[in-house]
């Protein structure tokens, strides 16, 4: 959050290539007067990808063949193909009752049905980043907690709109003070007072900005929910979701509406049987008030609006009348869709299904699960020892 120009100015760590490469040079020196012998290797490619050695050791003397007997015969052992055995894939293990993980659970499960049993029955998750600065995730919920009170006061587009520039600022510092302290007694290493008063400034900015741009709408509404919690029930699974904000639109319905903090933020691939970003679809289908709009909140400096569709022209500024797409010819197939598109993802998760089989292939590169699925791995056979076993 320290602008960038700042950062490099100071020579903080991390703020360029030029200050990542002093430190590397340094750590490498440390290394190498360490020992009277210090051997370096490197790989020679990466997934089908050339390595050249780091410019730091180009002038270390290059050797070839060196000798290290016990690594050489572990080198042989493994390269010793023996009889190649293909395993089957494993049998599902159905779950004894719904499992944990609401919206996130169906989207692992469309993501990569392996990855929602480890994760959301296994619980193999991987160890939380250590950062000088908070996560995107963190920056998300303070977004989420102050819209939840700032909306909980305003409650209506006439009431915003009578609001004083000072009475909206007001109101956003103060629910500001109310919610930081829950972030600094979780992590006080970063919250300090510099930087809460900095991130105050920030989010000043950006919810005034956002505020304004609502106010713009043309059709009147009010707020109907805000963080509402439900349980809704697809096939045998039964799920705990949350929606961020149901608008009441005067004459139109109601919207379902989710927040999101990055520039990058879209509808995700909704028109997949298998879809991403399933939080506003799924409580589309199953809201009994026959919702005609699924829209996302870009609350973002750069890229600042609402995106998504609706049943009716403009209901939302930005947001368009959905017109079909493929098979899928209107509003109301659309709903049908995702309802039959859950039902299928449910009944997977309720049967145990746990295939490794990812819907995108790009997504393992950056999976923290590789060791576990090895996936990558799979292109090769597994490697047996050379004397056949006796099955008896």
């Amino acid at each position: 959050l320290i602008p960038y120009q700042i950062q490099r100015d100071l020579n903080i760590p991390g703020s360029s290539s030029e200050s990542e490469f002093d430190f590397s040079k340094k750590i490498s020196s440390k290394l190498l007067s360490s020992a009277s012998l210090v051997i370096i290797s490197h790989s020679i490619n990466d997934n089908r990808q050339k390595r050249k050695i780091s410019s730091i050791f180009e002038k270390i003397p290059h050797k070839k063949n060196l000798s290290f007997p016990i690594i050489d015969s572990l080198y042989v052992a493994s390269i010793d193909q023996g009889e190649v055995d293909n395993l089957p894939q494993p049998e599902p293990v159905p779950p004894k009752g719904s499992p944990s993980g609401g919206t996130k659970l169906i989207e692992d499960q469309a993501a990569c049905p392996f990855s929602a049993v480890a994760i959301h029955r296994l619980q193999a998750l991987p160890l939380p980043n250590l950062t000088t600065s908070p996560s995107p995730l963190f920056i998300g919920i303070m977004l989420h907690e102050l819209m939840r009170r700032i909306w909980g006061e305003i409650k209506t587009q006439s009431k915003l709109k009578e609001l004083s520039s000072q009475s909206m600022i007001d109101l956003i510092e103060t629910s500001y003070e109310l919610i930081i302290k829950e972030f600094i007694s979780q992590r006080p290493d970063i919250y300090t007072d510099t930087f809460i008063k900095l991130e105050k400034k920030r989010l000043l900015r950006l919810i005034i900005n956002w505020l304004e741009y609502e106010k713009s709408r043309k059709v009147d509404f009010e707020i109907l929910s805000l963080e509402k919690k439900e349980e809704i029930q697809l096939g045998k699974l039964i799920l705990k979701i949350r929606s961020d904000r149901i608008d009441l639109i005067k004459n139109q319905g109601i919207a379902v509406i989710d927040y999101k903090s990055s520039k990058y933020s879209n509808v995700g691939d909704w028109f997949s049987d298998r879809p991403s970003g399933v939080q506003i679809p799924l409580y589309c289908i199953e809201s009994d008030k026959n919702p005609t709009g699924a829209v996302i909140a870009r609350i973002n400096f750069e890229n600042m609006k609402f995106l998504g569709f609706s049943k009716e022209n403009q209901i939302i500024p930005d947001v368009d009348t959905f017109k079909g797409y493929g098979e899928i010819k209107n509003w109301d197939d659309l709903l049908k869709f995702w309802k039959k598109s859950f039902l299928s993802l449910a009944d997977e998760i309720m049967s145990g299904i746990a295939d490794i089989s990812p819907k995108n292939e790009n997504d393992c590169n950056v999976c923290e699960l590789q060791s576990l699925c090895r996936f990558q791995q799979s292109d090769y056979p597994i490697m047996l020892s050379s004397k056949k076993e006796n099955d008896n």
